[in-house]
């Protein structure tokens, strides 16, 4: 029916702007309304995930598009496909359209704990390797 962007203040959720408004205010009154709730994707995640894949594909000599598909089935992030040679796994999409900000930090957390057990690269230490990306940039 309508697709809109709020923030929860408090026990509440506003509009995010006038446009935002303008939609909520054509809804009507007093009637039963299915709401799907999704957080709009982080871009900074998103490239943060890259970034780590890159490094970490550069320390081990592979593509950091291999290490994100290792990343993605180790973790489950897969569809898997029946097929006459038995049950076959490709890895899901992460982008924008398949995964809102939610589901991709839990994919995240995840790929971080795979990092761990695949490589052997301590949480900290994969926060380490993308310290810089995490830091504020200070003004020169």
């Amino acid at each position: 029916m309508a697709e809109f962007f709020v923030r929860r203040i408090g026990n509440d959720l506003k509009p995010d702007g006038a446009d935002c408004a303008s939609v909520l205010a054509k809804l009507p009154f007093g009637k039963l309304l299915r709401v799907e709730v999704k957080q709009p994707r982080n871009s900074a995640h998103h490239r943060l995930y890259w970034a780590l894949c890159a490094r970490i594909g550069d320390a081990v000599g592979v593509d950091s598009e291999d290490i994100s598909d290792v990343l993605k089935s180790r973790t489950g992030h897969v569809r898997r496909v029946k097929t006459k040679r038995g049950v076959e796994e490709f890895p899901k999409s992460i982008s924008f359209a398949a995964m809102d900000q939610t589901a991709f930090r839990e994919f995240f957390d995840k790929c971080v704990h795979v990092i761990y057990t695949e490589f052997g690269i301590a949480r900290a230490d994969v926060l380490e390797c993308v310290k810089d990306l995490l830091e504020e940039k200070r003004a020169a």
